[in-house]
């Protein structure tokens, strides 16, 4: 059968390719809830929220910007723009991108509401804090790819 790993891959497959028949509003609207329940499970504002935020408004508008104009790339999707490298940014794209974020994102919350959980019960082996920072670090990298379109494979 599918391990948990096959199953989540083929489903957040699914949702990126969900994305690419997803209005800019819609998708927007998702991530938007999937940010706040995010933001749900943890106590304290942290660093990354606003990045993370304004990534999903970022996206979204490059969606929006692609779906006015309605260019097509070379194999006739819809284009939302090119890299420096020359490499074409389509719509599936968008919603990967923003997954990858996410999935990130929600790792980050996760692994900072272990550290914290960790001393407040008086020890820390610093692991929790360590994935935090990768993750942070993560977030962070896949948000400044955004501008450039720098994320299109």
């Amino acid at each position: 059968g599918e391990s948990a790993q096959d199953l989540i891959k083929s489903r957040s497959d699914a949702k990126a390719g969900a994305a690419a028949f997803m209005t800019a509003d819609q998708f927007k609207k998702a991530n938007k809830q999937r940010y706040q329940d995010i933001l749900a499970t943890k106590a304290s504002s942290l660093p990354l929220d606003k990045m993370v935020s304004d990534a999903i408004d970022e996206l979204s508008n490059q969606m929006k910007d692609a779906m006015t104009k309605n260019e097509l790339g070379k194999y006739g999707d819809i284009l939302v723009g090119v890299n420096a490298k020359g490499r074409e940014v389509k719509l599936r794209d968008v919603g990967t991108h923003m997954s990858r974020i996410l999935d990130d994102y929600e790792r980050y919350v996760s692994y900072v509401k272990q550290a914290e959980q960790e001393k407040a019960q008086g020890y820390s082996s610093s692991y929790y804090e360590k994935e935090a920072k990768s993750y942070a670090k993560s977030v962070n990298d896949r948000v400044k790819q955004i501008k450039g379109f720098d994320y299109a494979w």
